[in-house]
C-alpha cells in the first residue's frame, strides 16, 4: 500500500479528534459495529476498488442507521476521494455541509477534493476558512496537535515560510507535558521539505491524494 502524504495524514486523523465535538449524540452500537466492520474490509488484501466498495456498502447501512454519524460519513468520503469518485465525494461532502454548514473538517475535505479536480480559486477561499478556524482553534487550545493543524492548514495556503515560523515560535509556548523534541523535528523536516505536490500526492488534478486506507474509527 502507498503512503502518499504522510503528513495530510496526520492532519486528517487530526480531524478525528475534532470531530468528536460534532458527534452530539452517541451512535447506535449497531452503526458503530458497521462502521468498524467496513474499516476492516478497506484495509483487508485483495482488489482495492472491491475492497472500497464493500467497505462503503457497509458504510452506507451505518449511516442509513444514524444519518448523523459523521466518522462513518467522513470515512465514506475518504473512500470515494481513494476511488477518485470524485463528482460523489463532493455530493456527499455538500449533504454534510447543508445539514452543517460550519463543520469545517467537511470544509477541509471539499477544499482538498477541489484542488485535485482543477478548481484551486475555490479551494483556496476554503483553506483561508480552514486556516483561520484552526487559528482561532489553537488559541484556545494549546496542544501539539492543535498546533499541527493550525501549521498545516497555513501550509495549504501555501505559506511554507509562515508554517514554519508558527511551528517555531508557538512550539516553545506550549506546556512542558505537550512537548515533544522527537516529533517536533519530525514533523518540522515534513513541512521545511515537501513539495506540495507530493503533498498532495498528485501530479495533475485528477490523481489521486492519499492511500485507500483514509479511514477514521469512531
Amino acid at each position: 500500500m502507498k503512503q502518499y502524504l504522510s503528513i495530510l495524514l496526520l492532519f486528517l486523523y487530526g480531524l478525528s479528534a475534532s470531530c468528536q465535538s460534532n458527534q452530539e449524540n452517541q451512535p447506535s452500537k449497531h452503526a458503530i459495529q458497521l462502521n468498524n466492520k467496513a474499516i476492516k474490509v478497506a484495509w483487508a488484501l485483495g482488489d482495492e476498488k472491491e475492497q472500497l466498495k464493500k467497505a462503503n456498502t457497509l458504510l452506507d447501512s451505518a449511516i442509513a442507521i444514524d444519518p448523523d454519524y459523521i466518522i462513518a460519513r467522513q470515512n465514506k468520503i475518504a473512500n470515494l476521494i481513494s476511488l477518485k469518485d470524485f463528482e460523489s465525494s463532493i455530493q456527499e461532502i455538500d449533504e454534510v455541509l447543508a445539514l452543517r454548514p460550519n463543520y469545517i473538517e467537511m470544509v477541509c475535505f471539499k477544499a482538498l477534493v477541489l484542488e485535485f479536480i482543477g478548481q484551486p480559486e475555490e479551494a483556496m477561499r476554503l483553506y483561508e476558512k480552514v486556516a483561520s478556524y484552526y487559528k482561532r482553534n489553537y488559541g484556545t487550545k494549546h496542544s501539539f496537535n492543535a498546533l499541527e493543524n493550525y501549521v498545516i492548514s497555513t501550509f495549504l495556503l501555501r505559506n511554507r515560510q509562515e508554517a514554519l515560523t508558527i511551528l517555531n515560535k508557538e512550539y516553545e509556548k506550549l506546556p512542558e507535558d505537550e512537548q515533544s523534541p522527537k516529533r517536533l523535528q519530525v514533523f518540522r523536516e515534513m513541512i521545511s521539505s515537501v513539495q506540495r505536490q507530493s503533498f498532495l500526492g498528485v501530479n495533475s488534478p485528477q490523481k489521486i491524494f492519499q492511500n485507500k486506507n483514509q479511514v477514521l474509527d469512531y
